[in-house]
């Protein structure tokens, strides 16, 4: 976190919005900074005037819901036989995958609304929704949706820990834990996923 503020340090407002877009959409291929990481570094940077918070959150939401649709439309792509690929091989045949396709088939919208709270949990699941066929439109307007809320809160915890802290250093600390937190429960929440799809997959095996 504090080599991302490090990066964004010297830059004017445009410049960290295009930054940030720019960010998340290669993280669709190549994931570099996490999500919370850049939404706690965007609120700090807000409470300090770098950027302004309808700016900072409408170039964030395009950049994510652009970076989300990538990864839509690479389930997509290994549902039509382009699996073969190892890059897709791979994406496809995560755990978490395969479980999140037998949910979505069921409850589509609310699991793309609330993966977007969880680190980890969110590209397996979207990618899950493509090879299951979900629509762009139903998933843009569902994931832009929850990122209406999921952007301007993980701002405003960014914003109200840098104001509370007394300083520079006390900020980083504790932006830190704040994102420790966030990705450890984002870590838990996957490893329960993926023992849960190994289990299934044993159940299926012994059934047949």
């Amino acid at each position: 976190m504090e080599n991302l503020l490090d990066k964004l340090a010297g830059l004017s407002h445009w410049q960290i919005d295009l930054l940030t877009a720019g960010i998340l959409i290669e993280s669709a291929i190549l994931p570099v900074v996490p999500e919370e990481a850049i939404l706690l570094t965007l609120g700090t940077l807000i409470l300090q005037g770098r950027v302004g918070p309808f700016e900072a959150f409408a170039f964030y939401q395009v950049g994510a819901v652009t970076a989300d649709l990538i990864l839509l439309g690479f389930g997509r792509l290994a549902s039509h036989g382009m699996n073969r690929h190892p890059f897709l091989a791979k994406l496809i045949a995560h755990p978490t995958t395969i479980l999140a396709q037998s949910l979505i088939r069921r409850h589509a919208k609310a699991l793309i609304f609330f993966t977007r709270f969880i680190p980890t949990v969110r590209s397996p699941v979207y990618i899950a929704a493509g090879a299951s066929h979900v629509s762009y439109r139903s998933f843009a307007l569902t994931d832009w949706a929850a990122s209406c809320f999921h952007i301007p809160l993980l701002m405003g915890v960014g914003y109200y820990v840098a104001r509370v802290s007394g300083s520079p250093e006390g900020t980083l600390r504790s932006l830190a834990w704040v994102f420790a937190s966030l990705l450890g429960g984002g870590v838990t929440i996957t490893l329960i996923l993926k023992r849960r799809a190994r289990d299934r997959s044993k159940t299926a095996k012994t059934d047949h």
